[in-house]
């Protein structure tokens, strides 16, 4: 008997055989080519029902990783489910569009001081608070994480981080509705990065493997800091689109 992988527990059992079978796919266990065990075979192996297993069977068919062949079985065409979800994001509405669209799950949440690596990386003085969290964003039917976001809030209003698991809201309008701030500026640096071993194994990626890193820092009216947060895109997950026109002379 194979023991499944531990997801949370409000998911389907053929979800998480699905992710099972997938990750046995892209780790090489059943190269391209090869016909899978049969539906009573998995059955067996992951002591699920056949009903189970071929509900997994047809989430792995509709991300294209592999095909029914009369007379054959079911054949592996593929090893990688990688999806790019591209969004156009120009304005604060269209972040809050795309945050809307998405679901993030909280790893950790602590208070922190910034020691002189992170005040250079997220420019603020040496010692300064904040309520930082590790937060893995996901996407409604995507069986890979889209992004690893580190966050960082100023204290007084990192409150709203207090017991979350699972958002799906930005925690900017929670700010905002909480605290009755107004976020009217947001400030973006986008840049080239590479993943490190402990971000790689949560987002099922490759340990140095390219990553968009995508900075943002967002101020009220009074052009304070509230919040800054920090995302990891592994390559081929996301793509930003943006628009620019010519103003007329």
């Amino acid at each position: 008997m194979k023991k499944m992988i531990q997801t949370k527990k409000t998911q389907p059992i053929y979800k998480r055989l699905a992710l099972q079978l997938t990750i046995d796919i892209e780790s090489g266990k059943h190269p391209i080519g090869e016909i899978l065990p049969t539906e009573d075979t998995l059955s067996k192996i992951h002591k699920v029902s056949r009903h189970t297993v071929r509900q997994a069977l047809r989430e792995l068919k509709e991300d294209g990783l592999i095909a029914s062949r009369a007379r054959i079985g079911t054949i592996v065409k593929r090893q990688s489910t990688e999806s790019k979800f591209l969004h156009g994001i120009n304005t604060i509405a269209d972040l809050l569009q795309f945050v809307y669209a998405t679901e993030m799950h909280v790893v950790s949440v602590k208070k922190i001081r910034t020691d002189a690596l992170l005040a250079k990386e997220i420019n603020c003085p040496i010692g300064q608070p904040w309520v930082a969290a590790i937060i893995i964003r996901t996407m409604p039917d995507h069986l890979k994480p889209l992004s690893y976001l580190q966050l960082y809030v100023v204290p007084e209003y990192g409150d709203v981080l207090k017991g979350a698991k699972i958002l799906f809201k930005p925690i900017y309008s929670m700010i905002e509705a909480k605290h009755r701030v107004k976020i009217v500026e947001i400030f973006q640096d986008i840049t080239a990065d590479n993943l490190n071993k402990d971000q790689a194994l949560i987002l099922r990626a490759e340990e140095g493997q390219a990553a968009l890193k995508i900075r943002r820092t967002y101020y009220d009216k009074a052009g304070s800091i509230v919040q800054i947060s920090s995302s990891l895109y592994p390559s081929g997950r996301f793509m930003q689109s943006s628009r620019f026109r010519t103003q007329p002379v």
